[in-house]
């Protein structure tokens, strides 16, 4: 990989994470749930048996989803510089 791929992971990841815990930090109280929560609830009606949100398997599933949308986000970065290196390298051939 090169330097460009690392920068745009970086920068894709860093993108990723702020919306994963904008989500929760700032829509959290307007949607009535964060992750914590949701994770909670999900996990309940799974497991047949009552989580707690302030539980260290809640904090667990909501760090799992935050990381997941941080990948996610890597991903997209990666592909982003990607595509602009071989635009950029194109356009300079000719």
């Amino acid at each position: 990989m090169s330097r460009w791929d690392m920068v745009g992971i970086a920068c894709g990841g860093f993108v990723g994470m702020g919306i994963g815990l904008g989500m929760d930090l700032l829509l959290g109280e307007a949607v009535g749930s964060s992750w914590r929560e949701a994770v909670a609830r999900d996990l309940s009606a799974v497991l047949n048996a009552q989580i707690a949100a302030d539980s260290a398997l809640a904090a667990a599933g909501a760090g799992v989803a935050i990381l997941s949308i941080t990948a996610i986000g890597a991903g997209a970065g990666l592909l982003f510089v990607r595509i602009v290196r071989r635009f950029f390298r194109m356009l300079l051939s000719e």
